[in-house]
């Protein structure tokens, strides 16, 4: 149902969304999905360079990274969609690595 103020109750229902290489995340509001857009690339840049300083090596996190910035500003649930497949709780991931 959307309120008055134009806010999805139910996330499941949102027509408000943000596509970033195969990546959908739907938001409950345009607020929320204009913050998401605005502050994303600067927020995946920072941790991405905290985690390369911190393991001295190049680290390609978009997805962790994006997925937590989503995390932190939807408040009213959570509703991704990977590759086609829809998601709505927050993944366990399995993290690959080479040395």
């Amino acid at each position: 149902m959307l309120t008055i103020n134009g806010i999805y109750t139910d996330i499941k229902e949102s027509t408000y969304h943000y596509e970033v290489d195969d990546i959908i995340f739907y938001f409950s509001s345009k607020m929320y999905r204009d913050k998401f857009i605005t502050k994303s690339e600067a927020f995946y840049l920072e941790e991405k360079k905290k985690l390369e300083l911190k393991f001295n090596t190049s680290v390609e996190c978009k997805v962790i990274m994006l997925i937590k910035l989503y995390t932190l500003i939807e408040k009213r649930g959570f509703r991704i969609q990977i590759d086609g497949q829809e998601i709505s709780s927050i993944p366990r991931l399995k993290i690959d690595y080479v040395i």
